[in-house]
């Protein structure tokens, strides 16, 4: 399949605004692809408010080494700090880079970019060592999936 993109810049269109039109023969599985990933590119976000101590901050999530709930609140940790999220973890799933983000459990969705190693010594288990040195575990139901995850990086 060939792909031809045109891009025209007008001064006009509103600087967070793209308008794209796709024109093909017929609908194919490679172009539902890409329209699904134009689309969720556009639900992504780069950025997510947190809080500490009543202070809003505005964090880059490629620096987030994990999001997760526990007490029924959600946090992340960001460069070694832990911040408050108001958005809960499935809200959260729904707007990170799903290349670089995956929930590894009930209660944690983690960063691979922040990931130092995927530890799978012990068979049936995944540890998932990160740069910062924290350490979180796959849960049983979402091993498969991980492996699935690393599986389509590593080809």
């Amino acid at each position: 399949m060939k792909i031809n993109i045109n891009v025209e810049y007008m001064q006009e269109i509103d600087e967070n605004q793209i308008y794209m039109n796709i024109k093909a023969n017929r609908s194919t599985e490679i172009l539902d692809k890409l329209i699904k990933n134009i689309q969720d590119l556009s639900k992504n976000t780069d950025t997510i408010v947190a809080e500490i101590d009543n202070n809003i901050y505005i964090l880059d999530t490629g620096d987030i080494v994990k999001f997760y709930s526990e007490n029924q609140y959600t946090y992340c940790v960001y460069h070694d700090q832990i911040y408050k999220v108001k958005k809960k973890l499935y809200e959260l799933e729904e707007l990170l880079r799903k290349e670089n983000f995956i929930r590894i459990s009930k209660s944690c969705i983690i960063n691979i970019r922040q990931v130092e190693c995927f530890d799978m010594k012990n068979i049936g288990s995944i540890i998932v060592k990160f740069k910062n040195k924290d350490v979180e575990y796959v849960s049983k139901r979402k091993i498969s999936e991980v492996i699935k995850f690393l599986k389509e990086r590593w080809d």
